[in-house]
């Protein structure tokens, strides 16, 4: 059953990438669409859910990864330990005994690139003015501004930028 679970979420994970894709087209020019989603369909929650969930487990995957590659791993390169976050994966958790540091790279990438999504959506539906002052106000808002010190995910310079202009905080 566990790497039925597994490939669940991976495959889930996969689905949620390509929602938020859509999500950040739709919204990277239509105010009407901005305002429909984070008025109409109330969907901030839900995105700031989305980030404390999976900046979480970023945060966890990046502390895995840079454990395996600077811990005493031995000859096959693996590392104790993992970070205690609010995601639990099941089996094969990047950082557990018995994951290759590959597999943690790759999970942290997955998890990476659903960030960068997610952050474009919440960032263009910030654009509308009403919108990005109630965003600005909204409790776990804070958690982007954590997820703009992630220097791995956030080092472009064009989605620093993006973000602080269009979210209002």
């Amino acid at each position: 059953m566990a790497p039925l679970r597994a490939l669940y979420l991976h495959l889930f994970q996969m689905l949620l990438v390509r929602a938020l894709f859509v999500l950040g087209n739709i919204t990277s020019s239509n105010n009407g669409n901005r305002e429909r989603l984070a008025v109409a369909c109330n969907i901030v929650p839900t995105l700031l859910q989305l980030l404390d969930h999976f900046g979480s487990q970023y945060t966890r995957l990046v502390d895995a990864e840079s454990a395996a590659g600077a811990g005493d791993g031995g000859e096959d390169g693996m590392a104790e330990g993992g970070g205690e976050g609010k995601f639990d994966s099941g089996e094969g958790k990047a950082g557990e005994v018995g994951v290759p540091p590959s597999v943690a790279a790759t999970q942290r990438r997955e998890v990476e690139e659903l960030l960068v999504k997610l952050v474009r959506v919440i960032a263009n539906i910030g654009i509308n003015p009403v919108v990005g002052s109630r965003l600005a106000v909204t409790p776990g808002i804070d958690r982007l501004v954590d997820c703009l010190g992630m220097s791995t995910v956030f080092i472009c310079v064009v989605c620093r930028v993006s973000v602080c202009a269009r979210v209002r905080v």
